[in-house]
């Protein structure tokens, strides 16, 4: 009876035992599998063993073979005892040590997320900067027990570490502040994939600082913002794990910077979108330009605050300069006429470059020759900013009375207001074009009821070549009607700013087969334009003398025609003193609508054109012959004479004067 019950207590525990290990079957099994299956499969035989045991004694096994007899009995169940025992004692040592490392590493990663933890709420709390990095590596030197710990900020601009915060027991000298620098080359060396140590990227540290054994940068878009260094202690205990935490820590801090730099570039574009709006609409309410500067001037001081802001206008025909200027009173000062910047001042220079020009103190301009005014409203910095349009150049210059004012933020809002400004010089271009287009139908009304009420054509081609060149600024307008023989071109008016020289005067008398450009625009009734290099290649010496002067940068020549023959020419030409080089379209048009009212006038004259023709040839030697031969056997001619006689003195006294003009020249050279 005793045997009995021990049997059945046996075999309760074995069950207890195995339900034991079924309850805990994730914590046994959250390694592996074969742990488990190890010490329940041993469990399970044991049991059975003693289960069998148990039926054993209550004589259940008498009629079964093999199992009645004794000696096959005992060496099945201990086969089975040793088995089951086999299997446990294999699931239990495998096991417990891995138990052991698993509450070790569960340790150790808590304490990790913990620790970035932290990092999380710190970076989630604070939002200055400086503290975010102060406690943070007070919380590294903390949680890993590093020695000493120190960060600095990284200052791209003065490309140079700034000190934030050190560990308190770290004996750091002042003094090596100065000598602590950042490396661009290890750093990009790093960024590479290059292995560099930490003295390879931050240099300067001497003593016993010299080398940190851990640097971890702060990363934004691949620049450095920041750096911990990190000194180890004996207790310190840094594996890879660790190394990999504290850099998912310095990413934390980085990509809360990432995100307050987007708020505030998404903040700052708001905020700027609403003072170019606010710009825009000061732009719309006032009228004029001196009205509209005032205005926007006054708008600039929320964000530039500039103490003085002028835009000077440049006029490159008249090489003069209008300069609209605006201080801290807000009233518009408006100056006209002014002469030309030199080249050396910043407008000139901004203006002649294209290009911003910066001065931080105009006491000490340096190659730059600041305007005498800036000085003596006591303005010390200012920006030049050249502006264009399609007609109209200008430079904006904003100044203050503090040194070195202007840096880049607010030199990038400067940027942001030339597009305001540029459509404040297209305003006035419209204006100008306005007022110059009200100007010139004005004058060319004028103009018609000169040409029906002025008696002869001869006053009627002198108003014409002033009203040109008063309108086109070109330096010599000279306006020529064909001769009755169509051999001549007869100077009706010459309204010129060059010197005389060897030409033809406005009442004079020109030989047309020397002048091929002309006869050119009689053939062919177009006109002819030729600006820099074509003028010199396409006139002739001779033609040059006779109806322009010498050198020749531009020339314009407009055919005036009655019905379908030329009649006349309209001859415009600038020389290389004037910054003009061409006629622009509406210039051209205005040109070729004289010639038209001057065709008017030829035909009011009664002037009847004549069909006869003459030659002129000119040698190669730059000397003149004359084929009168051709003309005294014109069987055309012969019935009037006197013409004749007349168009052949008309020929030798302008050979001669240009015969003696080139020989001049040639016995001065």
């Amino acid at each position: 009876m005793t045997v009995q019950l021990a049997d059945w207590v046996i075999s309760g525990f074995f069950l207890i035992a195995l339900l034991l290990v079924l309850k805990l079957s994730r914590q046994i099994g959250s390694e592996g599998k074969g742990s488990y299956n190890h010490i329940s499969i041993g469990l399970l035989i044991l049991m059975l063993v003693a289960i069998a045991r148990v039926y054993k004694n209550a004589g259940l096994f008498v009629s079964i073979p093999f199992l009645s007899e004794p000696v096959f009995y005992q060496l099945i169940i201990w086969i089975a005892v040793i088995t089951g025992a086999t299997f446990v004692v294999s699931g239990v040592s495998t096991w417990l040590p891995v138990s052991r490392a698993y509450r070790k590493y569960n340790k150790t990663k808590i304490d990790h997320l913990e620790f970035l933890k932290k990092m999380e709420q710190l970076v989630g709390v604070e939002s200055r900067l400086d503290s975010v990095l102060r406690l943070a590596v007070d919380h590294m030197v903390e949680h890993f027990s590093f020695r000493w710990g120190m960060v600095f900020k990284y200052s791209p601009r003065q490309d140079r570490l700034v000190l934030t915060s050190l560990s308190k027991n770290l004996p750091f000298d002042p003094a090596v502040l100065n000598r602590i620098a950042f490396s661009q080359q290890g750093w990009q060396k790093h960024l590479n994939g290059t292995p560099v140590n930490s003295a390879g990227i931050i240099t300067g540290l001497g003593g016993s600082l010299a080398n940190p054994d851990m640097v971890l940068p702060i990363c934004v878009d691949r620049q450095p913002v920041g750096f911990f260094l990190l000194w180890r202690s004996e207790e310190t205990v840094c594996d890879c794990d660790d190394e990999s935490n504290l850099r998912i820590a310095a990413d934390i801090i980085a990509r809360k910077i990432e995100i307050d730099r987007t708020n505030l570039r998404q903040q700052s574009l708001i905020e700027r979108d609403a003072w170019r709006a606010g710009l825009e609409k000061a732009l719309d309410k006032a009228d004029g330009l001196d009205a509209e500067v005032s205005a926007i001037a006054r708008k600039l001081g929320g964000a530039i605050s500039a103490d003085f802001v002028s835009l000077t206008l440049m006029d490159e025909r008249e090489k003069k300069c209008r300069r609209v200027s605006v201080g801290e009173s807000g009233t518009a000062l408006v100056e006209n006429g002014l002469a030309w910047p030199e080249a050396a001042s910043p407008v000139g220079r901004a203006y002649g470059l294209s290009e911003l020009v910066v001065m931080d103190d105009i006491r000490f301009p340096g190659e730059l020759i600041p305007e005498g005014f800036l000085a003596a409203n006591g303005l010390k910095s200012l920006i030049a900013l050249p502006l264009r349009t399609r007609r109209i150049g200008a430079v904006l210059t904003l100044a203050s009375k503090k040194t070195a004012y202007f840096n880049s933020l607010r030199i990038g809002l400067t940027n942001h207001i030339k597009p305001t400004f540029k459509r404040l010089l297209q305003k006035e271009e419209t204006r100008v074009a306005v007022a110059a287009r009200k100007r010139c139908l004005t004058r060319l009304n004028r103009f018609i009821s000169q040409v029906h009420s002025v008696s002869t054509l001869r006053s009627t081609c002198s108003y014409a070549a002033r009203l040109l060149q008063e309108e086109l600024g070109a330096e010599l307008v000279r306006v020529s009607i064909l001769d009755m023989e169509r051999n001549f071109l007869e100077s009706m008016a010459l309204v010129s700013d060059c010197p005389a020289g060897g030409m033809v005067p406005g009442d004079g008398t020109m030989i047309l087969s020397l002048m091929p450009l002309h006869e050119k625009v009689i053939k062919t009734g177009r006109a002819i334009q030729i600006t820099e290099t074509g003028a010199a290649e396409s006139l002739t010496e001779v033609e040059v003398r006779q109806v322009f002067t010498d050198p020749i940068r531009m020339l314009s020549l407009v055919p005036i025609s009655v019905g379908d023959r030329v009649e006349g020419i309209v001859s415009l030409a600038g020389t290389y003193k004037s910054v003009r080089c061409r006629f622009d379209q509406e210039e051209q048009l205005f040109a070729a609508t004289v010639a038209e009212l001057l065709s008017l006038a030829i035909r009011l004259s009664g002037k009847e054109p004549a069909r006869l023709g003459m030659g002129v040839r000119s040698s190669g030697d730059e000397t003149i012959t004359l084929s009168k031969s051709q003309f005294r056997n014109s069987s055309r001619l012969k019935h009037n004479k006197a013409r004749l006689n007349r168009s052949l003195s008309t020929i030798d006294r302008s050979a001669l004067k240009i015969q003696s003009s080139l020989q001049e020249e040639n016995t001065q050279g």
